[in-house]
């Protein structure tokens, strides 16, 4: 999946974008949601920036990983929304199965942001490459002063790709 950003007004134009495939999950009738889990490339010590109770960004953060590359699915991993990293290392993960040898792997190296969402009880997650995220619960309502934007130069032009890869 290609995204192209073209600036074609005479300031500059800030901007953030995101993805949100979503993958069915379990795929196999003899499965269940928690025999799959998400391999990162690269082991991670990362938390997830949680939702304020008024909406957006809050600053409060809940840990994930601790010297790990597993993130096991479970529907209680979702129960306070979805998990937002800023600063994983990984920009491939793969989504497995305990009982198949059935995956897939989405690359992300041009987003520097993800998001892992599901349904409390849904049949899918969404593995979310994204470029910025949601605004601060407190934000002063100012676009430009976002956190996570990109700012794009009068005329020029910006891309970001990211790939499913279905491994059978």
């Amino acid at each position: 999946m290609i995204h192209k950003v073209v600036s074609t007004g005479k300031s500059n134009l800030y901007f953030s974008l995101g993805a949100h495939p979503a993958f069915r999950c379990p795929i196999h009738a003899n499965e269940q949601y928690d025999d799959y889990y998400l391999e990162f490339e690269t082991e991670e010590n990362s938390s997830t920036w949680l939702l304020h109770e008024n909406g957006g960004l809050s600053d409060e953060t809940a840990p994930v990983f601790h010297h790990s590359k597993i993130l096991p699915l479970t529907h209680e991993l979702f129960s306070r929304d979805a998990l937002i990293f800023k600063d994983l290392k990984s920009r491939k993960i793969t989504l497995m199965s305990k009982k198949s040898t059935q995956s897939l792997s989405v690359s992300f190296e041009d987003f520097p942001h993800l998001g892992i969402w599901a349904k409390t009880n849904g049949d899918f997650v969404c593995i979310e490459p994204w470029i910025g995220y949601a605004d601060r619960w407190d934000t002063d309502h100012e676009f430009k002063t976002k956190e996570g934007l990109v700012e794009l130069l009068a005329g020029a032009s910006f891309e970001a790709t990211y790939t499913i890869q279905i491994n059978e």
